[in-house]
């Protein structure tokens, strides 16, 4: 028996695995890997659709909080006009009503009073 065919009964007892075995094997493992790539990429693409997603809808709830803020802002900046328009109108009768003499009236304290309600100043 040659050299060369000793060996390659003793690699067939040794490593009974024969070559196109290994390559259906190389090939199964290449397919496994595929399908794992295809899924981490389907995944990938799942997770940045899903947090594309939640950044529109944070970015959309901020814009609507924004713009009733700003809604809320300009009642309230609306209201603050208002009262000072009654303090306003309120002093200057409570100031024609003290010039007409009419100081201790319940007009004029009438007046004060709603003065002192709304805002306007302090009785002393």
């Amino acid at each position: 028996m040659s050299l060369e065919k000793a060996q390659l009964e003793l690699e067939k007892i040794f490593f009974p695995v024969r070559l196109d075995s290994l390559v259906a094997k190389e090939g199964d493992l290449k397919a496994k890997y595929e399908k794992c790539a295809e899924e981490a990429h389907r995944l990938v693409e799942e997770r940045t659709f899903a947090a594309e997603t939640a950044m529109a809808t944070a970015n959309s709830t901020f814009e609507a909080i924004v713009a009733e803020k700003d809604k809320m802002l300009a009642k309230v900046k609306e209201e603050i006009g208002r009262v000072k328009a009654d303090c306003t109108d309120t002093e200057a009768r409570m100031v024609a009503a003290y010039q007409d003499g009419f100081e201790g009236t319940s007009e004029y304290n009438d007046l004060a009073h709603h003065f002192m309600t709304i805002g306007g100043g302090q009785l002393v």
